[in-house]
């Protein structure tokens, strides 16, 4: 293996596994990481088809020159990930149709995701102009103030940013109007990070000179959509790349509290914006870690997925919180200064109220086997990517229900 694929860190190509594994998921594929890799213009055109097609051609750059017999191995890595990610073949059926064994073809797999991520990785780490700068800049600043998401009332914050919204719009003579009646919709975001989010992007679209703009939202089973819509409907102007630009400028702001951004473009004419939030009916996970920096990194994993959370540094802010409140999920480090993790996770375990919670035990240490005879549902090994984490978070919420005892998720 060459050193530039030596190189590409793992967590990196778990992303890269985790966007092939959902390749026809669009709404998947639309919040996910990946959509960086994405030009402004690409995103513009729609994050979720374009990052398909972006791992569509990347798989095919894996292919064998012409000439190469099908039987040689230099074809496996291709023909197993266009195998099991564009044609939804078994591994079985991959094993027969390429004679080989489970180990075999888990290795040949493993290489193919790693080319993959090795030709996307310098697209990574290449700087995507002012725009990507900026946003670098914003994540940067989103890490120093740290993640305080909060059920809120989206009508608040709309109203919160009218006044400079406005001030903004008649500077340029463009009309803003909102819905005769503002429709209650509970989001969990950081109010903090939102609000100047948003007037961001009405300050880009402000830019265009529309005739006006038109703020309106509505709540989907998932999430609140918060509509941004230009009128005239279809407008065409030479500053669409600009304000492309500043918009993308914007995204760590909203992926960093779970919510995504969509450009709504049609016949290369810009509509609008939706901005996805997460609603304030998401799973209540509490995560207990003593260190910060992990805690706001899985706060924002969680809150990506619309998943609500909160984080605590010791086993005496757990007590207190269990005290007062019962989460759906219990994720637990049991490498703590404060308090031995095994015996916590015991504590937890003999707590009757918490009979019916499950646990995820997230360490270094590398011991899945004494996390399930003490009582957790699942185990997780530091470090942890995103889609690691929200898989697991997922499939023991989806497993099981409160009314389950602690046994019926193992």
């Amino acid at each position: 293996m060459d050193s530039s694929k030596q190189s590409v860190p793992d967590t990196f190509v778990a992303q890269v596994r985790d966007a092939y594994a959902h390749l026809y998921d669009l709404a998947h594929l639309l919040r996910h990481d990946l959509t960086l890799l994405l030009s402004a213009n690409e995103a513009g055109r729609g994050s979720g088809r374009e990052l398909r097609s972006l791992l569509l051609a990347t798989v095919e750059r894996l292919r064998p020159s012409e000439g190469v017999p099908r039987s040689d191995r230099s074809w496996r890595p291709y023909l197993i990930l266009t195998q099991r990610y564009v044609d939804g073949y078994s591994q079985e059926e991959t094993m027969a149709d390429l004679h080989i064994s489970l180990r075999q073809l888990q290795r040949e797999h493993r290489k193919g995701l790693l080319a993959t991520a090795a030709l996307l990785w310098p697209r990574w780490q290449s700087p995507r102009g002012a725009a990507s700068a900026s946003g670098d800049a914003l994540e940067q600043e989103v890490d120093r103030l740290g993640l305080q998401v909060r059920s809120v009332d989206l009508s608040e914050i709309v109203e919160s940013v009218l006044p400079s919204a406005q001030a903004l719009a008649q500077a340029h003579g463009v009309g803003l109007s909102l819905p005769t009646t503002c429709m209650a919709a509970p989001v969990r975001v950081d109010p903090a990070l939102l609000r100047p989010g948003l007037l961001s992007l009405i300050n880009a679209l402000v830019a265009l000179a529309p005739e006006a703009i038109e703020i309106d939202w509505e709540i989907t089973p998932r999430n609140a959509l918060l509509h941004l819509d230009l009128l005239p409907q279809t407008l065409q102007s030479a500053n669409v790349q600009q304000a492309l630009e500043r918009i993308e400028a914007v995204r760590s702001l909203a992926s960093a509290q779970g919510a995504s951004i969509q450009v709504v473009v049609a016949s290369e004419r810009l509509q609008g914006l939706t901005i996805a939030l997460p609603t304030a009916s998401g799973a209540r996970v509490l995560i207990i870690d003593d260190n910060e920096r992990v805690l706001q990194l899985f706060e924002r994993y969680l809150c990506s997925d619309g998943i609500g959370s909160h984080g605590v540094s010791s086993a005496a802010e757990a007590r207190a919180f269990l005290g007062r409140e019962q989460p759906r999920l219990v994720i637990l480090d049991v490498m703590m200064r404060d308090v031995d993790g095994w015996q916590f996770l015991q504590e937890l375990r003999s707590n009757a109220e918490m009979d019916s919670v499950p646990i995820i035990v997230c360490s270094v240490m590398n011991e899945p086997e004494l996390a399930a005879a003490l009582g957790a549902q699942r185990f997780v090994k530091k470090p942890v990517a995103r889609p690691q984490m929200l898989e697991a978070v997922q499939q023991v919420l989806a497993a099981y229900s409160p009314a389950d005892g602690p046994a019926a998720a193992r």
